[in-house]
Protein backbone atom coordinates (compact mmCIF):
# COMPACT_ATOMS: atom_id res chain seq x y z
CA UNK A 1 0.00 0.00 0.00
CA UNK A 2 1.38 3.40 -0.96
CA UNK A 3 1.54 6.32 1.45
CA UNK A 4 -1.35 8.00 -0.35
CA UNK A 5 -3.49 4.88 -0.07
CA UNK A 6 -2.65 4.52 3.62
CA UNK A 7 -3.58 8.16 4.25
CA UNK A 8 -6.85 7.63 2.45
CA UNK A 9 -7.53 4.51 4.50
CA UNK A 10 -6.83 6.35 7.74
CA UNK A 11 -9.12 9.18 6.74
CA UNK A 12 -11.92 6.78 5.88
CA UNK A 13 -11.48 4.94 9.18
CA UNK A 14 -11.50 8.20 11.12
CA UNK A 15 -14.67 9.31 9.33
CA UNK A 16 -16.40 6.09 10.35
CA UNK A 17 -15.20 6.45 13.93
CA UNK A 18 -16.42 10.05 14.14
CA UNK A 19 -19.80 8.90 12.89
CA UNK A 20 -20.02 6.33 15.69
CA UNK A 21 -18.79 8.81 18.30
CA UNK A 22 -21.57 11.25 17.37
CA UNK A 23 -19.61 14.30 18.43
CA UNK A 24 -17.86 12.77 21.43
CA UNK A 25 -14.21 13.71 21.86
CA UNK A 26 -11.95 11.22 20.05
CA UNK A 27 -9.06 11.53 22.49
CA UNK A 28 -11.24 11.18 25.58
CA UNK A 29 -13.00 8.06 24.31
CA UNK A 30 -10.37 6.17 22.35
CA UNK A 31 -6.94 7.45 23.38
CA UNK A 32 -5.47 6.26 26.67
CA UNK A 33 -2.36 7.48 28.43
CA UNK A 34 0.37 5.82 30.45
CA UNK A 35 1.61 6.96 33.84
CA UNK A 36 4.26 8.92 31.91
CA UNK A 37 1.48 10.67 29.95
CA UNK A 38 2.41 8.86 26.75
CA UNK A 39 -0.43 8.45 24.27
CA UNK A 40 -1.71 5.01 23.33
CA UNK A 41 -3.63 5.32 20.09
CA UNK A 42 -6.50 3.00 19.16
CA UNK A 43 -4.87 2.16 15.81
CA UNK A 44 -1.33 2.26 14.45
CA UNK A 45 0.05 1.86 10.95
CA UNK A 46 2.77 -0.65 10.21
CA UNK A 47 6.17 0.53 11.40
CA UNK A 48 8.39 1.44 8.47
CA UNK A 49 12.14 0.75 8.86
CA UNK A 50 12.11 0.52 12.68
CA UNK A 51 15.49 0.67 14.44
CA UNK A 52 17.05 -2.66 15.36
CA UNK A 53 17.16 -3.43 19.07
CA UNK A 54 20.86 -3.98 19.81
CA UNK A 55 21.91 -7.37 21.13
CA UNK A 56 18.39 -8.47 21.97
CA UNK A 57 18.16 -12.02 23.29
CA UNK A 58 18.32 -14.80 20.77
CA UNK A 59 17.08 -18.18 21.86
CA UNK A 60 15.52 -19.19 25.17
CA UNK A 61 15.66 -17.15 28.34
CA UNK A 62 16.77 -18.59 31.68
CA UNK A 63 14.06 -19.64 34.15
CA UNK A 64 15.12 -18.44 37.59
CA UNK A 65 13.64 -19.50 40.93
CA UNK A 66 14.05 -17.85 44.32
CA UNK A 67 16.04 -19.34 47.18
CA UNK A 68 14.68 -17.40 50.14
CA UNK A 69 13.63 -19.80 52.90
CA UNK A 70 15.47 -18.91 56.15
CA UNK A 71 16.12 -22.60 56.85
CA UNK A 72 19.05 -23.60 54.58
CA UNK A 73 18.00 -27.26 54.52
CA UNK A 74 14.51 -26.42 53.27
CA UNK A 75 15.96 -23.88 50.84
CA UNK A 76 18.23 -26.57 49.45
CA UNK A 77 15.32 -28.97 49.09
CA UNK A 78 13.33 -26.42 47.11
CA UNK A 79 16.33 -25.51 44.94
CA UNK A 80 16.80 -29.17 44.02
CA UNK A 81 13.12 -29.49 43.11
CA UNK A 82 13.24 -26.31 41.01
CA UNK A 83 16.30 -27.40 39.05
CA UNK A 84 14.90 -30.89 38.53
CA UNK A 85 11.60 -29.37 37.43
CA UNK A 86 12.99 -27.19 34.67
CA UNK A 87 14.59 -24.11 36.22
CA UNK A 88 18.11 -23.26 35.07
CA UNK A 89 18.91 -20.45 37.47
CA UNK A 90 18.61 -19.58 41.17
CA UNK A 91 18.29 -16.23 42.90
CA UNK A 92 19.53 -16.31 46.50
CA UNK A 93 17.83 -13.65 48.61
CA UNK A 94 19.83 -12.84 51.73
CA UNK A 95 18.05 -11.89 54.94
CA UNK A 96 17.65 -8.12 55.02
CA UNK A 97 17.55 -7.65 51.27
CA UNK A 98 14.54 -6.06 49.62
CA UNK A 99 13.57 -9.18 47.68
CA UNK A 100 13.59 -11.35 50.83
CA UNK A 101 10.44 -9.55 52.04
CA UNK A 102 11.22 -10.36 55.65
CA UNK A 103 12.60 -13.84 55.00
CA UNK A 104 15.85 -14.81 53.25
CA UNK A 105 18.94 -16.89 53.93
CA UNK A 106 21.42 -15.98 56.64
CA UNK A 107 25.00 -15.57 55.46
CA UNK A 108 26.08 -18.81 57.07
CA UNK A 109 23.24 -20.56 55.25
CA UNK A 110 24.62 -19.99 51.74
CA UNK A 111 26.84 -23.06 51.68
CA UNK A 112 24.25 -25.55 53.02
CA UNK A 113 21.50 -24.07 50.83
CA UNK A 114 23.65 -24.61 47.73
CA UNK A 115 25.11 -27.89 48.88
CA UNK A 116 25.58 -30.55 46.19
CA UNK A 117 24.08 -28.40 43.42
CA UNK A 118 25.74 -28.25 40.01
CA UNK A 119 26.62 -24.57 40.39
CA UNK A 120 28.81 -24.55 37.29
CA UNK A 121 25.79 -25.55 35.17
CA UNK A 122 23.26 -22.95 36.30
CA UNK A 123 22.93 -19.19 36.51
CA UNK A 124 23.42 -18.08 40.11
CA UNK A 125 22.22 -14.69 41.34
CA UNK A 126 22.39 -13.05 44.75
CA UNK A 127 20.32 -10.33 46.36
CA UNK A 128 22.45 -8.98 49.22
CA UNK A 129 22.64 -5.61 50.95
CA UNK A 130 25.86 -3.49 50.89
CA UNK A 131 26.99 -4.60 54.35
CA UNK A 132 26.57 -8.22 53.24
CA UNK A 133 28.54 -7.85 50.00
CA UNK A 134 31.92 -8.92 51.32
CA UNK A 135 30.54 -11.83 53.40
CA UNK A 136 28.72 -13.09 50.30
CA UNK A 137 31.92 -12.93 48.26
CA UNK A 138 33.74 -14.91 50.95
CA UNK A 139 30.94 -17.46 51.23
CA UNK A 140 30.91 -18.09 47.48
CA UNK A 141 34.71 -18.31 47.39
CA UNK A 142 34.57 -20.87 50.18
CA UNK A 143 32.30 -23.10 48.09
CA UNK A 144 35.44 -24.25 46.30
CA UNK A 145 34.06 -23.83 42.76
CA UNK A 146 36.36 -22.37 40.10
CA UNK A 147 35.13 -18.77 39.57
CA UNK A 148 35.84 -19.05 35.85
CA UNK A 149 33.26 -21.84 35.61
CA UNK A 150 30.48 -19.89 37.37
CA UNK A 151 27.79 -17.80 35.71
CA UNK A 152 27.28 -15.65 38.77
CA UNK A 153 25.71 -12.28 39.52
CA UNK A 154 26.47 -10.95 42.98
CA UNK A 155 23.82 -8.22 42.70
CA UNK A 156 25.66 -5.58 44.73
CA UNK A 157 23.58 -2.42 44.37
CA UNK A 158 24.47 0.32 46.87
CA UNK A 159 22.56 2.97 44.94
CA UNK A 160 19.45 0.79 44.87
CA UNK A 161 19.74 0.19 48.59
CA UNK A 162 20.02 3.93 49.12
CA UNK A 163 16.73 4.39 47.24
CA UNK A 164 15.14 1.88 49.61
CA UNK A 165 16.67 3.01 52.90
CA UNK A 166 17.30 6.72 52.41
CA UNK A 167 20.98 6.33 53.36
CA UNK A 168 23.85 7.61 51.25
CA UNK A 169 25.12 5.03 48.75
CA UNK A 170 28.09 2.99 49.92
CA UNK A 171 31.32 3.49 47.90
CA UNK A 172 31.31 1.13 44.95
CA UNK A 173 35.05 0.65 44.55
CA UNK A 174 35.52 -0.33 48.17
CA UNK A 175 32.84 -3.00 47.87
CA UNK A 176 34.15 -4.73 44.77
CA UNK A 177 37.91 -4.45 45.29
CA UNK A 178 38.04 -7.66 47.29
CA UNK A 179 36.21 -9.50 44.53
CA UNK A 180 39.12 -9.18 42.14
CA UNK A 181 41.46 -10.89 44.57
CA UNK A 182 39.05 -13.83 44.64
CA UNK A 183 38.98 -13.91 40.80
CA UNK A 184 35.38 -12.66 40.64
CA UNK A 185 35.24 -10.00 37.92
CA UNK A 186 31.88 -10.20 36.18
CA UNK A 187 28.37 -9.67 37.51
CA UNK A 188 29.50 -7.82 40.62
CA UNK A 189 27.26 -4.75 40.47
CA UNK A 190 23.63 -4.65 39.47
CA UNK A 191 21.60 -1.66 38.36
CA UNK A 192 18.24 -2.83 39.65
CA UNK A 193 14.87 -1.42 38.65
CA UNK A 194 12.94 -3.20 41.40
CA UNK A 195 13.69 -0.62 44.06
CA UNK A 196 12.52 2.23 41.83
CA UNK A 197 9.43 0.27 40.79
CA UNK A 198 8.52 -0.56 44.39
CA UNK A 199 8.97 3.10 45.34
CA UNK A 200 6.37 4.12 42.76
CA UNK A 201 8.34 4.73 39.58
CA UNK A 202 6.66 5.04 36.23
CA UNK A 203 8.08 3.00 33.37
CA UNK A 204 10.25 5.91 32.21
CA UNK A 205 11.44 6.65 35.74
CA UNK A 206 12.43 3.02 36.24
CA UNK A 207 14.40 3.09 33.01
CA UNK A 208 16.06 6.38 33.88
CA UNK A 209 16.94 5.17 37.38
CA UNK A 210 18.58 1.99 36.08
CA UNK A 211 20.46 3.85 33.33
CA UNK A 212 21.74 6.45 35.79
CA UNK A 213 22.75 3.74 38.26
CA UNK A 214 24.57 1.70 35.64
CA UNK A 215 26.48 4.76 34.43
CA UNK A 216 27.38 5.71 38.02
CA UNK A 217 28.83 2.24 38.59
CA UNK A 218 30.74 2.36 35.32
CA UNK A 219 32.27 5.70 36.27
CA UNK A 220 33.17 4.49 39.76
CA UNK A 221 34.98 1.43 38.38
CA UNK A 222 36.74 3.55 35.79
CA UNK A 223 37.95 5.92 38.49
CA UNK A 224 39.16 2.92 40.50
CA UNK A 225 41.36 1.87 37.57
CA UNK A 226 39.27 -0.93 36.09
CA UNK A 227 39.76 -1.52 32.38
CA UNK A 228 36.87 -0.49 30.16
CA UNK A 229 35.69 -3.97 29.21
CA UNK A 230 36.28 -5.28 32.71
CA UNK A 231 34.15 -2.49 34.17
CA UNK A 232 31.30 -3.14 31.76
CA UNK A 233 31.40 -6.88 32.45
CA UNK A 234 31.08 -6.14 36.15
CA UNK A 235 27.63 -4.55 35.70
CA UNK A 236 24.31 -6.32 35.09
CA UNK A 237 20.80 -4.92 34.81
CA UNK A 238 17.34 -5.84 36.04
CA UNK A 239 13.88 -4.49 35.23
CA UNK A 240 10.40 -5.29 36.49
CA UNK A 241 7.72 -6.97 34.40
CA UNK A 242 4.12 -6.20 35.30
CA UNK A 243 0.64 -7.02 34.05
CA UNK A 244 0.70 -4.36 31.34
CA UNK A 245 2.29 -6.53 28.67
CA UNK A 246 2.34 -3.67 26.16
CA UNK A 247 4.44 -1.40 28.36
CA UNK A 248 6.60 -4.26 29.62
CA UNK A 249 7.58 -5.18 26.07
CA UNK A 250 8.32 -1.55 25.25
CA UNK A 251 10.31 -1.03 28.45
CA UNK A 252 12.65 -3.97 27.93
CA UNK A 253 13.19 -3.12 24.27
CA UNK A 254 13.79 0.55 25.07
CA UNK A 255 16.39 -0.23 27.71
CA UNK A 256 18.77 -2.00 25.34
CA UNK A 257 18.56 0.90 22.91
CA UNK A 258 19.21 3.44 25.65
CA UNK A 259 22.17 1.64 27.20
CA UNK A 260 23.72 1.24 23.75
CA UNK A 261 23.23 5.00 23.32
CA UNK A 262 25.12 5.62 26.57
CA UNK A 263 27.97 3.37 25.41
CA UNK A 264 28.13 5.18 22.08
CA UNK A 265 28.09 8.56 23.85
CA UNK A 266 31.02 7.36 25.96
CA UNK A 267 32.96 6.64 22.78
CA UNK A 268 32.92 2.86 23.00
CA UNK A 269 31.40 0.19 20.82
CA UNK A 270 28.14 -1.19 22.33
CA UNK A 271 28.29 -4.77 23.48
CA UNK A 272 25.79 -7.30 24.88
CA UNK A 273 24.44 -6.87 28.38
CA UNK A 274 22.59 -9.20 30.72
CA UNK A 275 19.07 -7.89 31.30
CA UNK A 276 17.11 -9.82 33.93
CA UNK A 277 13.40 -9.59 34.69
CA UNK A 278 11.33 -10.20 37.80
CA UNK A 279 7.57 -9.97 38.04
CA UNK A 280 6.20 -6.99 39.91
CA UNK A 281 5.80 -7.10 43.67
CA UNK A 282 3.55 -4.06 43.71
CA UNK A 283 0.92 -5.74 41.51
CA UNK A 284 0.58 -8.78 43.78
CA UNK A 285 -2.48 -9.17 46.00
CA UNK A 286 -3.29 -11.11 49.14
CA UNK A 287 -6.95 -11.46 48.21
CA UNK A 288 -7.87 -14.07 45.59
CA UNK A 289 -4.13 -14.71 45.15
CA UNK A 290 -4.60 -17.14 42.29
CA UNK A 291 -5.35 -14.15 40.08
CA UNK A 292 -1.66 -13.37 40.57
CA UNK A 293 -0.99 -16.31 38.25
CA UNK A 294 -2.75 -14.43 35.47
CA UNK A 295 -0.81 -11.27 36.23
CA UNK A 296 2.56 -12.98 36.31
CA UNK A 297 1.83 -14.95 33.15
CA UNK A 298 1.06 -11.73 31.27
CA UNK A 299 4.15 -10.12 32.79
CA UNK A 300 6.31 -13.08 31.77
CA UNK A 301 4.96 -12.84 28.24
CA UNK A 302 5.87 -9.15 28.14
CA UNK A 303 9.39 -9.70 29.47
CA UNK A 304 10.00 -12.63 27.13
CA UNK A 305 8.79 -10.77 24.03
CA UNK A 306 10.73 -7.71 25.20
CA UNK A 307 13.95 -9.74 25.19
CA UNK A 308 14.76 -10.44 28.86
CA UNK A 309 17.70 -12.80 29.27
CA UNK A 310 16.35 -14.35 32.47
CA UNK A 311 13.01 -14.18 34.25
CA UNK A 312 11.96 -14.84 37.83
CA UNK A 313 8.24 -15.23 38.52
CA UNK A 314 7.05 -14.57 42.06
CA UNK A 315 4.83 -17.35 43.45
CA UNK A 316 1.12 -16.42 43.41
CA UNK A 317 1.00 -16.47 47.21
CA UNK A 318 4.07 -14.24 47.67
CA UNK A 319 2.12 -11.44 49.35
CA UNK A 320 0.81 -13.92 51.92
CA UNK A 321 4.17 -15.41 52.81
CA UNK A 322 6.69 -17.97 51.62
CA UNK A 323 5.15 -20.12 48.93
CA UNK A 324 4.91 -23.86 49.36
CA UNK A 325 5.99 -26.41 46.76
CA UNK A 326 2.77 -26.05 44.78
CA UNK A 327 3.00 -22.25 44.54
CA UNK A 328 6.63 -22.47 43.49
CA UNK A 329 5.83 -25.10 40.89
CA UNK A 330 3.06 -22.95 39.42
CA UNK A 331 5.44 -19.98 39.16
CA UNK A 332 8.05 -22.15 37.46
CA UNK A 333 5.66 -23.95 35.14
CA UNK A 334 4.09 -20.74 33.83
CA UNK A 335 7.47 -19.97 32.29
CA UNK A 336 8.03 -23.50 31.06
CA UNK A 337 4.71 -23.48 29.23
CA UNK A 338 5.45 -20.14 27.57
CA UNK A 339 9.04 -20.98 26.67
CA UNK A 340 9.09 -24.69 25.93
CA UNK A 341 5.50 -25.53 24.99
CA UNK A 342 4.29 -22.27 23.42
CA UNK A 343 7.72 -21.71 21.82
CA UNK A 344 7.73 -18.04 22.72
CA UNK A 345 11.51 -17.92 22.48
CA UNK A 346 11.64 -19.22 18.91
CA UNK A 347 11.38 -15.72 17.38
CA UNK A 348 13.96 -13.02 18.02
CA UNK A 349 12.25 -9.72 18.87
CA UNK A 350 8.71 -10.67 17.81
CA UNK A 351 7.59 -7.08 18.46
CA UNK A 352 9.78 -5.77 15.63
CA UNK A 353 7.74 -3.96 13.01
CA UNK A 354 4.58 -3.72 15.08
CA UNK A 355 3.32 -0.18 14.64
CA UNK A 356 2.00 0.12 18.16
CA UNK A 357 4.92 -1.51 19.95
CA UNK A 358 7.54 0.32 17.93
CA UNK A 359 5.80 3.63 18.57
CA UNK A 360 5.53 2.91 22.29
CA UNK A 361 9.14 1.78 22.50
CA UNK A 362 10.23 5.00 20.83
CA UNK A 363 8.05 7.22 22.99
CA UNK A 364 9.11 5.50 26.20
CA UNK A 365 12.78 5.64 25.21
CA UNK A 366 12.50 9.38 24.51
CA UNK A 367 10.81 10.04 27.85
CA UNK A 368 13.29 7.93 29.81
CA UNK A 369 16.24 9.55 28.04
CA UNK A 370 14.96 13.00 29.02
CA UNK A 371 14.66 11.90 32.65
CA UNK A 372 18.12 10.31 32.53
CA UNK A 373 19.60 13.54 31.15
CA UNK A 374 17.94 15.42 34.00
CA UNK A 375 19.71 13.16 36.52
CA UNK A 376 23.00 13.85 34.82
CA UNK A 377 22.40 17.59 34.88
CA UNK A 378 21.68 17.28 38.61
CA UNK A 379 25.07 15.68 39.18
CA UNK A 380 24.07 12.02 38.93
CA UNK A 381 21.64 9.82 40.75
CA UNK A 382 23.75 9.52 43.90
CA UNK A 383 23.70 13.29 44.33
CA UNK A 384 19.95 13.36 43.70
CA UNK A 385 19.51 10.72 46.39
CA UNK A 386 21.56 12.74 48.86
CA UNK A 387 19.41 15.77 48.09
CA UNK A 388 16.18 13.76 48.30
CA UNK A 389 15.01 14.93 44.88
CA UNK A 390 14.90 11.49 43.25
CA UNK A 391 12.89 10.10 46.16
CA UNK A 392 10.49 13.05 45.84
CA UNK A 393 9.92 12.33 42.15
CA UNK A 394 9.16 8.68 42.86
CA UNK A 395 6.89 9.62 45.77
CA UNK A 396 4.88 11.91 43.50
CA UNK A 397 4.41 9.12 40.96
CA UNK A 398 3.47 6.71 43.72
CA UNK A 399 0.87 9.11 45.11
CA UNK A 400 -0.66 9.56 41.68
CA UNK A 401 -0.87 5.80 41.13
CA UNK A 402 -2.33 5.23 44.59
CA UNK A 403 -4.89 7.93 43.89
CA UNK A 404 -5.95 6.04 40.78
CA UNK A 405 -6.25 2.84 42.83
CA UNK A 406 -8.36 4.53 45.51
CA UNK A 407 -10.67 5.91 42.83
CA UNK A 408 -10.85 2.49 41.15
CA UNK A 409 -9.34 3.80 37.94
CA UNK A 410 -6.60 1.19 38.26
CA UNK A 411 -8.67 -2.00 38.55
CA UNK A 412 -7.27 -5.10 40.25
CA UNK A 413 -9.18 -8.28 39.51
CA UNK A 414 -10.07 -10.17 42.67
CA UNK A 415 -9.48 -7.11 44.86
CA UNK A 416 -11.30 -4.09 43.45
CA UNK A 417 -13.00 -5.92 40.58
CA UNK A 418 -15.00 -9.14 41.09
CA UNK A 419 -13.84 -9.75 44.68
CA UNK A 420 -14.72 -13.13 46.15
CA UNK A 421 -16.01 -12.64 49.68
CA UNK A 422 -16.10 -16.40 50.26
CA UNK A 423 -12.64 -17.29 48.98
CA UNK A 424 -10.97 -20.26 50.61
CA UNK A 425 -7.88 -19.64 52.73
CA UNK A 426 -4.53 -20.29 51.08
CA UNK A 427 -1.68 -22.05 52.84
CA UNK A 428 1.90 -20.78 52.92
CA UNK A 429 5.00 -22.17 54.58
CA UNK A 430 5.64 -19.05 56.66
CA UNK A 431 3.17 -16.15 56.89
CA UNK A 432 4.27 -12.69 55.84
CA UNK A 433 4.13 -9.72 58.13
CA UNK A 434 0.72 -8.05 58.00
CA UNK A 435 2.39 -4.65 58.21
CA UNK A 436 2.05 -2.94 54.82
CA UNK A 437 5.26 -1.95 53.05
CA UNK A 438 3.52 0.69 50.98
CA UNK A 439 4.66 -0.83 47.70
CA UNK A 440 1.75 -3.09 46.83
CA UNK A 441 -1.15 -1.25 45.24
CA UNK A 442 -3.83 -3.48 46.77
CA UNK A 443 -2.94 -2.66 50.38
CA UNK A 444 -5.66 -0.04 51.07
CA UNK A 445 -8.43 -2.41 49.99
CA UNK A 446 -6.82 -5.37 51.75
CA UNK A 447 -6.82 -3.40 54.98
CA UNK A 448 -10.56 -2.75 54.54
CA UNK A 449 -11.19 -6.44 53.88
CA UNK A 450 -9.25 -7.34 57.03
CA UNK A 451 -11.47 -5.03 59.09
CA UNK A 452 -14.58 -6.58 57.59
CA UNK A 453 -13.28 -10.08 58.36
CA UNK A 454 -12.63 -9.17 61.98
CA UNK A 455 -16.18 -7.81 62.20
CA UNK A 456 -17.48 -11.10 60.85
CA UNK A 457 -15.44 -13.10 63.35
CA UNK A 458 -16.83 -10.97 66.18
CA UNK A 459 -20.47 -10.82 65.11
CA UNK A 460 -21.03 -13.82 62.86
CA UNK A 461 -22.02 -11.68 59.88
CA UNK A 462 -20.43 -9.29 57.45
CA UNK A 463 -20.88 -5.52 57.57
CA UNK A 464 -23.82 -4.69 55.32
CA UNK A 465 -25.46 -1.71 53.68
CA UNK A 466 -29.18 -1.24 53.13
CA UNK A 467 -29.82 -0.46 49.47
CA UNK A 468 -32.82 1.83 49.13
CA UNK A 469 -33.77 1.35 45.50
CA UNK A 470 -35.80 4.11 43.89
CA UNK A 471 -38.01 3.31 40.91
CA UNK A 472 -38.35 0.14 38.88
CA UNK A 473 -35.59 -2.52 38.80
CA UNK A 474 -34.60 -1.44 35.31
CA UNK A 475 -34.06 2.07 36.68
CA UNK A 476 -31.56 1.12 39.34
CA UNK A 477 -30.11 -2.28 38.34
CA UNK A 478 -26.93 -0.90 36.76
CA UNK A 479 -26.09 1.39 39.65
CA UNK A 480 -27.03 -1.25 42.20
CA UNK A 481 -24.53 -3.64 40.59
CA UNK A 482 -21.87 -0.93 40.72
CA UNK A 483 -22.59 -0.25 44.39
CA UNK A 484 -22.53 -3.95 45.23
CA UNK A 485 -19.19 -4.48 43.52
CA UNK A 486 -17.64 -1.48 45.21
CA UNK A 487 -18.87 -2.56 48.65
CA UNK A 488 -17.55 -6.08 48.11
CA UNK A 489 -14.10 -4.60 47.50
CA UNK A 490 -14.24 -3.58 51.16
CA UNK A 491 -15.68 -6.88 52.38
CA UNK A 492 -19.16 -5.40 52.76
CA UNK A 493 -22.40 -7.07 51.74
CA UNK A 494 -25.36 -5.41 50.09
CA UNK A 495 -28.62 -5.78 51.96
CA UNK A 496 -31.22 -5.20 49.26
CA UNK A 497 -34.62 -3.93 50.33
CA UNK A 498 -37.82 -3.52 48.35
CA UNK A 499 -37.95 -0.81 45.70
CA UNK A 500 -39.27 2.38 47.29
CA UNK A 501 -42.92 2.98 46.57
CA UNK A 502 -42.97 5.75 49.17
CA UNK A 503 -40.87 7.31 51.87
CA UNK A 504 -42.84 5.49 54.55
CA UNK A 505 -42.25 2.13 52.86
CA UNK A 506 -38.52 2.84 52.60
CA UNK A 507 -38.28 3.76 56.26
CA UNK A 508 -40.18 0.65 57.30
CA UNK A 509 -37.95 -1.59 55.21
CA UNK A 510 -34.82 0.10 56.59
CA UNK A 511 -35.94 -0.40 60.19
CA UNK A 512 -36.79 -4.03 59.49
CA UNK A 513 -33.32 -4.65 58.06
CA UNK A 514 -31.59 -3.84 61.35
CA UNK A 515 -28.80 -2.06 59.45
CA UNK A 516 -27.37 1.36 60.24
CA UNK A 517 -25.80 2.32 56.89
CA UNK A 518 -27.87 2.96 53.77
CA UNK A 519 -27.41 3.83 50.12
CA UNK A 520 -29.90 5.70 47.94
CA UNK A 521 -29.82 4.14 44.48
CA UNK A 522 -31.71 5.07 41.33
CA UNK A 523 -31.28 6.54 37.89
CA UNK A 524 -30.86 10.24 37.24
CA UNK A 525 -34.41 10.30 35.90
CA UNK A 526 -35.95 8.67 38.98
CA UNK A 527 -33.96 10.95 41.26
CA UNK A 528 -35.41 13.95 39.44
CA UNK A 529 -38.97 12.67 39.92
CA UNK A 530 -38.61 11.61 43.57
CA UNK A 531 -38.37 13.51 46.84
CA UNK A 532 -34.87 12.21 47.57
CA UNK A 533 -34.21 14.92 50.15
CA UNK A 534 -37.33 13.93 52.05
CA UNK A 535 -36.29 10.27 51.94
CA UNK A 536 -32.81 11.14 53.20
CA UNK A 537 -34.22 13.09 56.16
CA UNK A 538 -36.59 10.26 57.02
CA UNK A 539 -33.84 7.62 56.93
CA UNK A 540 -31.64 9.74 59.17
CA UNK A 541 -34.48 10.18 61.62
CA UNK A 542 -35.01 6.40 61.54
CA UNK A 543 -31.47 5.82 62.81
CA UNK A 544 -29.30 5.74 59.69
CA UNK A 545 -25.78 6.59 60.84
CA UNK A 546 -24.21 6.96 57.42
CA UNK A 547 -26.09 7.62 54.19
CA UNK A 548 -24.55 7.78 50.75
CA UNK A 549 -25.99 8.52 47.35
CA UNK A 550 -25.21 6.47 44.21
CA UNK A 551 -24.42 8.83 41.38
CA UNK A 552 -23.25 12.39 40.91
CA UNK A 553 -25.47 14.85 42.75
CA UNK A 554 -25.08 17.72 40.30
CA UNK A 555 -26.94 20.86 41.33
CA UNK A 556 -28.72 19.04 44.17
CA UNK A 557 -25.56 18.41 46.20
CA UNK A 558 -26.17 21.23 48.68
CA UNK A 559 -29.79 20.25 49.30
CA UNK A 560 -28.93 16.55 49.59
CA UNK A 561 -26.17 17.24 52.11
CA UNK A 562 -28.53 19.47 54.08
CA UNK A 563 -31.04 16.60 54.11
CA UNK A 564 -28.48 14.21 55.59
CA UNK A 565 -26.60 12.60 52.70
CA UNK A 566 -23.02 12.08 53.92
CA UNK A 567 -21.23 11.05 50.73
CA UNK A 568 -21.65 10.43 47.02
CA UNK A 569 -20.49 7.33 45.15
CA UNK A 570 -19.68 7.50 41.46
CA UNK A 571 -16.95 6.37 39.12
CA UNK A 572 -13.89 8.37 40.09
CA UNK A 573 -14.91 8.98 43.71
CA UNK A 574 -12.49 7.99 46.49
CA UNK A 575 -13.79 4.48 47.13
CA UNK A 576 -11.35 3.77 49.97
CA UNK A 577 -12.50 6.83 51.90
CA UNK A 578 -16.17 5.93 51.47
CA UNK A 579 -15.64 2.27 52.39
CA UNK A 580 -13.68 3.32 55.45
CA UNK A 581 -16.62 5.42 56.62
CA UNK A 582 -19.10 2.63 55.89
CA UNK A 583 -17.07 0.19 57.99
CA UNK A 584 -16.61 2.72 60.77
CA UNK A 585 -20.32 3.44 61.10
CA UNK A 586 -21.21 -0.25 60.72
CA UNK A 587 -19.00 -1.03 63.70
CA UNK A 588 -15.93 -2.54 62.02
CA UNK A 589 -13.01 -1.20 64.02
CA UNK A 590 -9.68 -0.26 62.37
Amino acid sequence: MTGTEADAGDAAWRALVDKVLKGADFDRVLVSRTADDLRIEPLYPKAEDPPVIPFIRQGPWSIVQAVDHPDPAIANEFARADLAGGADGLRVALAGSASARGFGLPIDGIAPALDDLALDQIALRFDPTPHLAEPVLRAVADLGVDPDRLAIDFGIDPIGDAVRTGDSPAPVAAIVTDARSKRFRSGLLRADGRVHHDAGATEAQELAGVLATGLAYWRALDEAGWAEDEARNAISFQLVADADAWLTIAKFRAFRRLWAEIETSCGVEPRPIHLAAETSWRMTTRRDPWVNLLRTTVATFGAAVGGADSILVLPPTAALGLGDGFARRMARNSQIILRDESHLARVTDPAAGSGGLEAQTEALADKAWSLFQATEQAGGIARMLDAGSWQAELAASRAERQRAVRRMRHPMTGTTEYPDLDEAPVSVLLPASVEPDGARLAEPFEHLRDRADRFRERTGGRPAVFLDSIGRPTDHASRAAFVGGMLAAGGIELGVGEASASIDASVAAFRASGLVVACLCGSDETYAAFDVEGLARALKQAGCRFLFFAGRPGEREASLRAAGVDAFLFKGADAVDLLDKVLEHAGAMP
